[in-house]
Protein backbone atom coordinates (compact mmCIF):
# COMPACT_ATOMS: atom_id res chain seq x y z
CA UNK A 1 0.00 0.00 0.00
CA UNK A 2 1.49 3.39 -0.93
CA UNK A 3 2.39 5.67 1.95
CA UNK A 4 -0.32 8.19 1.11
CA UNK A 5 -2.95 5.46 1.26
CA UNK A 6 -1.61 4.36 4.65
CA UNK A 7 -2.27 7.84 6.05
CA UNK A 8 -5.83 7.70 4.78
CA UNK A 9 -6.32 4.18 6.18
CA UNK A 10 -5.15 5.18 9.66
CA UNK A 11 -7.23 8.36 9.63
CA UNK A 12 -10.30 6.32 8.70
CA UNK A 13 -9.65 3.91 11.55
CA UNK A 14 -9.73 6.89 13.95
CA UNK A 15 -13.02 8.05 12.46
CA UNK A 16 -14.46 4.54 12.70
CA UNK A 17 -13.53 4.10 16.36
CA UNK A 18 -14.93 7.52 17.23
CA UNK A 19 -18.16 6.70 15.38
CA UNK A 20 -18.68 3.19 16.75
CA UNK A 21 -17.60 3.88 20.36
CA UNK A 22 -18.38 7.55 21.07
CA UNK A 23 -19.24 6.92 24.73
CA UNK A 24 -16.28 4.58 25.31
CA UNK A 25 -13.35 6.49 23.79
CA UNK A 26 -11.12 6.16 26.90
CA UNK A 27 -11.09 2.40 26.35
CA UNK A 28 -9.59 3.03 22.92
CA UNK A 29 -7.16 5.88 23.60
CA UNK A 30 -4.12 3.72 22.80
CA UNK A 31 -5.49 2.63 19.43
CA UNK A 32 -6.77 6.12 18.67
CA UNK A 33 -3.36 7.61 19.51
CA UNK A 34 -1.57 5.08 17.32
CA UNK A 35 -3.83 5.50 14.31
CA UNK A 36 -4.11 9.28 14.61
CA UNK A 37 -0.32 9.57 14.74
CA UNK A 38 0.15 7.22 11.78
CA UNK A 39 -2.64 8.96 9.89
CA UNK A 40 -1.07 12.38 10.52
CA UNK A 41 -4.27 13.63 12.11
CA UNK A 42 -2.19 15.87 14.34
CA UNK A 43 -4.87 17.50 16.48
CA UNK A 44 -6.34 14.13 17.42
CA UNK A 45 -2.89 12.55 17.75
CA UNK A 46 -1.89 15.14 20.35
CA UNK A 47 -5.12 14.74 22.29
CA UNK A 48 -5.16 10.93 22.31
CA UNK A 49 -1.42 10.58 22.96
CA UNK A 50 -1.74 12.90 25.95
CA UNK A 51 -4.85 11.08 27.19
CA UNK A 52 -3.15 7.69 26.85
CA UNK A 53 0.01 9.02 28.50
CA UNK A 54 -1.92 10.52 31.40
CA UNK A 55 -3.78 7.26 31.91
CA UNK A 56 -0.52 5.32 31.86
CA UNK A 57 0.83 7.61 34.55
CA UNK A 58 -2.26 7.24 36.71
CA UNK A 59 -2.74 3.51 36.29
CA UNK A 60 0.84 2.31 36.48
CA UNK A 61 3.10 4.90 38.03
CA UNK A 62 6.09 2.61 37.59
CA UNK A 63 5.51 2.67 33.84
CA UNK A 64 6.84 6.20 33.46
CA UNK A 65 8.90 5.26 30.40
CA UNK A 66 5.82 4.32 28.37
CA UNK A 67 4.01 7.48 29.40
CA UNK A 68 7.02 9.61 28.55
CA UNK A 69 7.28 7.92 25.15
CA UNK A 70 3.66 8.80 24.40
CA UNK A 71 4.22 12.38 25.53
CA UNK A 72 7.29 12.67 23.26
CA UNK A 73 5.21 11.43 20.33
CA UNK A 74 2.53 13.99 21.19
CA UNK A 75 5.14 16.74 21.20
CA UNK A 76 6.52 15.61 17.87
CA UNK A 77 2.99 15.61 16.46
CA UNK A 78 2.65 19.23 17.50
Amino acid sequence: MPESQQYVFHARVVDAIETVYPARLPEHWDALAYHAFRGKVWDKAVRYLCDAGDRALRVVLSNGEAAEFLRRQALSAL
